[in-house]
């Protein structure tokens, strides 16, 4: 759907309709779309079928599942390929792509075999350097022993067959090829439907795909269902919708819009704990405690959200509380044993300073550990790096929270520049005060802790 244009829903219920406006005005993943109900009075003399026919050719729509026909493979009989055709999309679309007619190709000569190899060659070479740039990657595709037809993609100089490429690669281009056969090269201001991609892969190869399917969804619009993990991006949890169908009816569902690995409605849906999905990643990146974690995860999701900011990737990036500084020995052991890499952020205050004092010194076992951390400026917490409009649209929302028993003790004061530690202290303690004139019998102390989480929250 382009911006600022209009598009038709000819026939629609009155309940759908209803709830399609409802569920518009309860998301900001839709918040230009605007829904009107106007009357056609344009007679369909074609007929209700005929009339969504033409409506929907105007779409670009592209609809892709797994099939394994279209997976490309290492090496092809000839005479596979003239009887059965259809059980080989890859080679049809190969062909399609750079013009040329399977049957002429199947009864040309050897020289003009060879030439139009070389054209398939070029055109699916250009092809694949334009979807992924940063990789040196030719293809080939040529004759081999006993009439068959060999695939393989030529890197640093090295011909390596499909077969040893990963799943995450040969899925991508496997559907680049696909689409490019329907709709030509350029893959733009498409709505494109993928049915549970990357079902096959394993983490690593969903990873790779979820990556591609962000660099496509630059300029399309894509839409796929998964059970998979591993194929939701976690910087964007407001473009998640779950549905849940029961007795016959179909909810539309959001996960929170923070946490979305904690939402149990989402886990239930995926049939997935979260809770036991490893927190340790290939990058990791080690922080004190979890209000720490919770708060970076609010700031590093806000500017995903509202900016469309990347300020570190939690699809690359794992945020590990250590618990305590005390512990920051045994998470470098395990990452140096893992050999997987890791940035630690710690306060600078002293208890800091001292824990780190013996990597200053790059010990025989800790050569280079003193590189990978970083302390905050002097005086300074977390909650100070946050951006001041944030942290008062924050405090805005806890103010007019239901559950919070202390917001009516909570006065107009907003945050300023420098010292939020200190203002939330502030702020805590007047609460306090207040809370215990007015319910001296049952006045319970509030922690500046506990403000600080429900204000990340």
């Amino acid at each position: 759907i382009k911006e600022e244009e209009e598009f038709l829903l000819p026939v629609i219920l009155e309940p759908e309709l209803n709830q399609l406006k409802q569920y518009n005005s309860s998301t900001n993943l839709f918040n230009m779309l605007q829904i009107e109900k106007k009357k056609v009075e344009e007679v369909l003399n074609e007929g209700k079928d005929n009339f969504l026919k033409k409506l929907m050719a105007k779409f670009k729509i592209v609809y892709w599942g797994f099939d394994e026909t279209k997976f490309i493979q290492d090496n092809l009989d000839i005479n596979a390929l003239n009887e059965t055709p259809e059980q080989f999309k890859y080679i049809l679309n190969m062909f399609k792509i750079a013009g040329i007619n399977v049957k002429v190709f199947l009864a040309a000569s050897n020289i003009q075999r060879t030439n139009m190899l070389a054209r398939i060659n070029s055109r699916l070479s250009n092809l694949i350097k334009t979807n992924w740039e940063e990789q040196n990657l030719s293809f080939f595709l040529g004759m081999g022993k006993n009439n068959a037809l060999i695939t393989s993609f030529q890197e640093n100089g090295q011909n390596v067959e499909p077969g040893k490429r990963s799943e995450g690669f040969k899925w991508c281009l496997s559907f680049l090829l696909d689409f490019n056969a329907q709709f030509g090269s350029e893959v733009t201001n498409c709505l494109i439907l993928l049915d549970e991609p990357g079902i096959h892969l394993h983490p690593g190869g969903q990873k790779l795909l979820l990556k591609q399917i962000e660099t496509l969804a630059h300029h399309n619009q894509i839409i796929y269902t998964t059970h998979l993990p591993f194929m939701i991006n976690r910087m964007f949890p407001h473009r998640i919708i779950y549905l849940n169908k029961k007795e016959g009816i179909t909810t539309l569902n959001e996960p929170l819009k923070f946490g979305v690995f904690d939402d149990d409605l989402l886990s239930s849906t995926l049939g997935f704990d979260f809770n036991s999905l490893s927190r340790w990643g290939d990058i990791n990146l080690f922080i004190e405690g979890i209000t720490d974690e919770l708060l970076l995860k609010k700031i590093i999701l806000t500017k995903a959200e509202k900016d469309n900011e990347i300020i570190l990737d939690l699809n690359e990036i794992s945020l590990n509380p250590i618990n305590g500084v005390k512990n920051l020995e045994n998470f470098v052991r395990v990452s140096q044993e893992t050999n997987s890499k890791f940035v630690v952020l710690l306060d600078n205050d002293k208890t800091a300073r001292e824990a780190i004092a013996k990597y200053e010194k790059k010990p025989k076992l800790h050569p280079t550990t003193i590189d990978h951390i970083i302390l905050l400026d002097p005086d300074k917490e977390i909650e100070d790096y946050i951006p001041i409009p944030i942290l008062n649209e924050s405090l805005g929302a806890l103010k007019e929270s239901n559950q919070t028993q202390y917001a009516e003790y909570m006065d107009d004061t907003q945050f300023e520049d420098n010292n939020i530690g200190v203002q939330i202290k502030e702020m805590v303690t007047k609460i306090n005060i207040d809370f215990e004139e007015k319910n001296p019998e049952i006045f319970v102390k509030i922690k500046t802790g506990d403000f600080k989480l429900e204000l990340v929250l």
